[in-house]
């Protein structure tokens, strides 16, 4: 009985894993943006800028809406990488109070992870304007955070109490 206690859990920790990756992501990818167009002030502003740095930086900026797309598969992949281990972990009548304590936890943990990610994104104008111009799917995704984590324990638990008792 211990050992499939451990196991529940372990489906709430990858519901929280993911969540974190997608946040981690998400700030990452604003701050790049940041330290980019900084670079590109500083840049034009210099003597070092050469005809090869500034075609090189043009290009970089066209790659942001890439970094916005990939978010986007990686929240899908991880989903489905999930949904596929869910199979996996055995289930019991009694991991319903688990689920429903772990679904309270991870909306907050969501919410947490979401209000984080625009309070950085709003440090300053140019870090609000840069997840405005290029993240467009990335801040959905972060608004949509604590209601992304409810549906995860929901497929999950479907997932796990559809495929059959094992107790």
């Amino acid at each position: 009985m211990k050992y499939k206690i451990k196991q529940k859990k372990e489906q709430i920790m990858e519901i929280a894993f993911i969540l974190f990756v997608l946040a981690s992501a998400a700030i990452a990818a604003v701050i790049g943006v940041y330290v980019y167009k900084q670079i590109g002030t500083q840049l034009n502003q210099s003597s070092f800028q050469t005809p090869e740095s500034a075609a090189a930086y043009e290009k970089m900026d066209r790659a942001w809406y890439i970094v916005d797309n990939a978010l986007v598969f990686v929240t899908i992949g991880l989903t489905l990488g999930l949904i596929v281990t869910s199979f996996l972990i055995p289930t019991h009548p009694v991991f319903v109070l688990i689920n429903i304590v772990g679904f309270m936890i991870l909306v907050f943990i969501g919410a947490v992870y979401s209000n984080t990610y625009f309070e950085i994104a709003n440090m300053s104008p140019e870090m609000l304007n840069a997840s405005q111009t290029y993240y467009s799917a990335t801040s959905a995704i972060m608004t949509n955070l604590p209601y992304l984590a409810a549906i995860l324990v929901f497929l999950c638990s479907v997932v796990m109490y559809t495929k059959g008792k094992q107790y």
